[in-house]
Formats: structure tokens, sequence, C-alpha cells
């Protein structure tokens, strides 16, 4: 095997997984030695990825046989591929920094970061595209922002009606999980807002509220061995088709029980309204006339929109392609010194290779202009 293969096997291999095994040997000695802080490691890391790391890989290059004269022979095509690499590679690290520093080092703006909460929701697997729709109407209409105080191992009671956008939302995850009637009971028992449920945070809003009386409503869930409507995950007041669903499916023993929470008074204008008019009975209306969070997506989408989120890689190949174009938008800004100077770095680098591409290209005209005056002059 030749010298020049081996290089190029090792050039492979360490461009591949020569730096993070780099990293981790540095976090074990710092780790094991307690030589620097968790400040000074993350300025270390900064320094391996912009300055150690490319340099490394370039002194590999120029190991090469002949280097010199295939880069010249290529310049073109090598700059072309040399600013889609640093496009690209800048993303990843700006991806990586956002990571280890859980977002702080960067700021978006608001439509960007509802944009971003939004799509990591829908890739986890949270909500589906049913719920897209409910979701940014929510975050318009801040209906993430509940005073609520935990009644269960699951339920929030909340001081406003939870609104039917969260209906909607809770519906179509039940209907998803394979129930598809339900029914209700109003129990006997209910929640009184004593001082001991309260605390600090609570007080001041929920204090006007003490000895108030939420009634609880048992919600009973169905399940049936296939799927019996075509639209979105549909729950159904089972009660409202007559005896043949209720024979065919056997809906006799719930296979699982909610608590829903009402106002008195709200909950009589509803059930009015539910008796008198059947025309709509999904599970969703029940919901959102109740108090009731059925669990802590609430918590969830405000702690996304105003603390860290899991932000995607193609959020920062956004703002790479942005800082090396020198568009700068203004929707996604650095937040730190480090992340400023790999801006300043991406955007400089971004010009000169502009430059040295536009250069390239009039130098070719040029030689191309030069060579057909010669074939001319030759002519005659």
């Amino acid at each position: 095997m030749s010298k020049e293969i081996v290089i190029k096997i090792v050039l492979f291999l360490y461009a591949l997984f020569g730096l993070k095994i780099l990293l981790i040997s540095i976090g074990v000695i710092i780790h094991l030695f307690k030589l620097f802080n968790l400040s000074y490691l993350k300025r270390f890391e900064i320094g391996l990825l912009l300055v150690f790391y490319p340099l490394s890989i370039l002194m590999l290059i120029m190991f090469f046989k002949d280097y010199r004269n295939w880069i010249k022979k290529n310049l073109k095509q090598m700059t072309i591929l040399l600013y889609l690499f640093v496009w690209i590679w800048f993303g990843s690290f700006y991806y990586y920094i956002a990571q280890r520093a859980d977002g702080d080092d960067f700021v978006f703006s608001e439509q960007a970061r509802i944009e971003t909460t939004l799509k990591g929701f829908l890739k986890e697997g949270q909500y589906d595209s049913f719920d897209s729709s409910r979701l940014k109407s929510i975050i318009a209409n801040n209906q993430y922002k509940k005073e609520y105080i935990g009644v269960g191992s699951n339920e929030y009671l909340t001081l406003d009606q939870t609104g039917k956008d969260w209906g909607d939302i809770y519906e179509n995850m039940l209907g998803k999980e394979g129930y598809s009637f339900y029914s209700y009971k109003i129990s006997p028992e209910s929640i009184v807002i004593e001082p001991s449920m309260l605390n600090y945070n609570t007080i001041k809003n929920w204090g006007p509220y003490i000895n108030k009386e939420f009634v609880e409503v048992t919600i009973n869930l169905y399940k049936t061995k296939e799927k019996l409507f075509d639209s979105h995950s549909s729950v159904f007041y089972f009660e409202q088709s007559n005896t043949i669903i209720n024979n065919i499916y056997l809906l006799e023993k719930p296979d699982k029980q909610l608590k829903l929470y009402f106002d008195k008074n709200e909950l009589n204008i509803y059930l009015s309204i539910f008796k008198n008019e059947k025309i709509d009975t999904h599970l969703s209306n029940m919901i959102a006339s109740s108090h009731t969070l059925l669990d802590g997506k609430f918590l969830d989408i405000f702690i996304g929109l105003n603390g860290y989120n899991k932000y995607q890689i193609e959020d920062f190949w956004y703002f790479s392609a942005v800082t090396i174009t020198t568009l700068g938008f203004g929707d996604i800004t650095p937040n730190s010194s480090a992340i400023r100077v790999a801006v300043m770095i991406e955007a400089l680098i971004g010009i000169i290779l502009i430059g040295i591409y536009i250069s390239i290209i009039t130098s070719n005209k040029d030689k191309a202009r030069k060579i057909v005056r010669r074939k001319r002059r030759a002519k005659f």
C-alpha cells in the first residue's frame, strides 16, 4: 500500500471521527483532573472547531503529491465546493454549540421561535397535521399561559375555560388511541378551592376564588375494534346513536375514565345546549367547556417558547446561509461573543471566496479572449 493511499485513508477517518474522539478525550482529562471549569471547556471546544480541526485537515491535504498543481487545475470547482463546505460546516457548528449551551447563544425572533417550536413538536410526534392549526391559534391567543392547579396525576384545574382548540387536540389524541365513544356522569364529589392548595405563585390569581366550587364530571371512554369514522380521530357521545351501536360493540364497561371539572353555572348552560341540540356531540366540546387540561402539553409549549427549544439543524443551516451571503435577515441573531466571532469569520470567508470565484471567472474570460485574438492574428 502506497504512502499516498494511507494518507487518504487517515484523512478520511480523521475527518469523520477525529474531532469527536478529540473532544471526548479532552473532556475525560478535564473531568479526571478538574483542570478547567465548564465555561473554559466550552471556549476550548469552540477553538478546536473553528481553528485546530480545519487547519489539521488542511495540513493532512498538504501531504498529497502535487497537491498544488491539482488545486490550481481545479481552483474554480474547489472554490464552489469550499463555499458549500463552509456553509454546511458553520451551520452544523452553530447547531452543535446551540445544543451544548441549551440555545442560550442564539436569539430567535418571536415568529421564528413559534415556527421552530411547532416544527419540533410535529417532528417528535406529539402532534399531527390536524393539531398544527390549533397549536398556532393557542399560541396566538396565549392559551398556553394557563393559571392552573394540579388536581390529579395528570389533570390540571384552570382558572378559565379550557377552550375549543385544546378540546380538539385532546379529542384527536384520544381518538388516535382507539376511543370512539364516550358517556358522562356528574359526580356528587366536587373540588373546593382552599388556601392549602395554593402557593406564592398561584395565590395572586386564585386568591379571589377561594371556596369556589368546581363540579366533577366523569367521562367514560369506549374503544371499538375498527375505525368507524373517515374524518380525523373523533370521539362521539354514544347515546345519540340508536341501540344498534350499543348492541354490536357492547359498550358496557368503559375502557378508560377521565375527570373534568366545571364551573356549576357553566355546566348547567352547557348541558341545556347539549340536550336540546345534539347535532355536534364531539368530546372536544365538553372538554372545551370545562376548566381542565388533561396533561402538561401547555407547559411544554410555554417552555418551548420561553426557554430552551430543541432547535433543528436546518434552522442553523439557514442561519449559516444568511451569514455567508451577508443577507442578515435578523430572525436569528448571535447572543454570545464566541458566536459573534464565528459569524464574522464565516462572513469574511464567504466574501473572500466570492471574490476569488469572480476573479477566476474574469481571469478565465481574459485568457479566452487572448487565445481568440492569437488565433485571429495567426490566420492573418
